[in-house]
């Protein structure tokens, strides 16, 4: 076994070259030194201690794969996600697209265990200094703070996937910390609805809105509904089709006067691109736009928030929303307050009607 101290290219700190001469392969030690001379001190403690016990290096403690580099690793981790039945298409591309970005940001591509405290500060600068390449604010510098926290718990789970499935190292210097902004809440109000309505020229259209306002469907959960019955005789939409790939079927009432507006929809099965494009087009229209906070999705969280107000369950609402867990239906019950206040600004309806 023989150590020294080298100064690799492109890194701002000093390691510590170790031959384990019995697996013929090279451990390196980041002595997160920049002078020479401070590092010949962390250098002279490794030369004079058995170093094999005192840092847990015993060559036989050490894995037999070899530590392989960011990209090898980020390219075994995405076949993982690829293969993974419990993860979605949508799930492996977003995964793919931020890891990807990720390597090429860490340059010379490093191996896994000397990624440090530098490398998560220039990445966290990368995420706040890039511009933003589409949406509403596209050529804006920095992420929004929602693109950041997404792309910083991605490289975490990958992190913690090569400690703790894989065992390529014990742990990492490298941290990324999120940020935790009160959530933003999306409403529209009875009276808003009914002018986004009155807005939309399209019959076929204005049943897809009014599904997701009146049953609180999601945009992808339109097009497959079945109507039926229940044991009270109550009219209800079995929702066939949800996000994810575990399919979690539920049923959720449907008003009479709606029933039309099912068959309408069930008729059109328009694109979920070409239905958010026209909701937008008739909330401009309606002059009550606003980036990121009144789209498709909106009238299903206004659905929930009315429901609150009107007295239903959280345990009822997280099932008709469904909701695995309540915590996420939560939110809805904290932004009734809000809703309130604006139903109050319209004379006091509180009906969903």
């Amino acid at each position: 076994m023989s150590i020294k101290l080298v100064k690799q290219p492109r890194r701002k700190t000093y390691d510590i070259r170790i031959w384990l001469e019995k697996y013929k392969k090279i451990k390196w030690i980041n002595t997160y030194q920049r002078t020479e001379r401070e590092a010949k001190k962390v250098l002279r403690k490794y030369q004079e201690s058995e170093i094999e016990y005192k840092l847990g290096l015993r060559e036989e403690q050490l894995p037999t794969e070899p530590i392989p580099t960011l990209s090898e690793g980020v390219d075994l981790y995405l076949e993982q996600v690829e293969n993974n039945p419990d993860m979605s298409p949508n799930t492996y591309k977003l995964k793919k697209s931020v890891l990807n970005t990720f390597v090429d940001q860490m340059t010379g591509n490093p191996m896994i265990d000397k990624l440090g405290v530098e490398d998560s500060d220039d990445y966290d600068d990368y995420l706040k200094t890039t511009p933003r390449k589409s949406g509403a604010f596209k050529g804006a510098i920095g992420l929004s703070v929602a693109s950041i926290n997404i792309r910083k718990r991605t490289v975490t789970t990958f992190l913690n996937w090569c400690i703790n499935d894989r065992k390529w190292i014990k742990e990492t210097d490298f941290k990324l910390e999120q940020s935790h902004p009160v959530p933003e809440i999306k409403l529209f109000t009875p009276e808003q609805f009914q002018l986004i309505l009155s807005k939309e020229p399209n019959e076929l259209l204005r049943s897809y809105y009014k599904l997701a306002w009146f049953c609180g469907l999601r945009r992808v959960e339109c097009n497959d509904t079945e109507l039926y019955k229940d044991k009270n005789k109550v009219d209800c939409l079995l929702v066939a089709t949800t996000k994810g790939r575990k399919q979690r079927k539920r049923d959720v009432p449907i008003p009479k006067k709606n029933i039309s507006d099912w068959m309408n929809v069930k008729l059109a099965q328009y694109k979920l691109d070409y239905i958010s494009k026209m909701f937008k087009k008739a909330v401009v229209n309606a002059d009550l736009y606003v980036p990121y906070k009144t789209t498709f999705h909106t009238l299903r969280h206004s659905y929930a928030t009315l429901q609150c107000v009107n007295g239903t369950h959280l345990l009822e609402l997280a099932k008709l929303m469904g909701h695995a867990d309540t915590k996420t239906t939560e939110k809805y019950a904290n932004a009734s307050r809000e809703m309130l206040v604006k139903l109050q600004q319209e004379k006091g309806q509180y009906a969903i009607s």
